[in-house]
């Protein structure tokens, strides 16, 4: 499978492939390589049919942990609105009901 990342590098490093199918292990056969003319991160990989779940994480020069968060951000902070619906259904009852309902708010307690 040929990978394309589009994406500027932030520093000296290198663009990995995580996923399952490595145990999400840094490994060079899974490095996408920087193609200064097409302004892309290119690499190829043997796998075999299936679905495969990966995302793309920077490896930055002289380290050994990656960078998950250089192309995607963090959001670990956004703020949330959740919406809980409590239902009820009476022993050999056919239908649910409604008997409670609120809304909270993941910032604001």
């Amino acid at each position: 499978v040929q990978f394309s990342f589009s994406g500027k590098p932030p520093s000296t490093g290198g663009v990995y492939l995580l996923g399952k199918f490595n145990d999400f292990r840094i490994n060079e056969e899974t490095r996408l390589l920087y193609d200064e003319n097409l302004k892309r991160f290119i690499g190829k990989v043997y796998l075999k049919q299936g679905v495969y779940d990966y995302k793309y994480t920077w490896l930055a020069e002289n380290t050994t942990t990656p960078d998950e968060n250089a192309f995607e951000g963090s959001f670990f902070e956004t703020e949330n609105d959740y919406q809980i619906l409590f239902y009820y259904r009476r022993p050999a009852g056919r239908w649910d009901e409604l008997i409670g309902f609120t809304q909270i708010n993941s910032v604001k307690r």
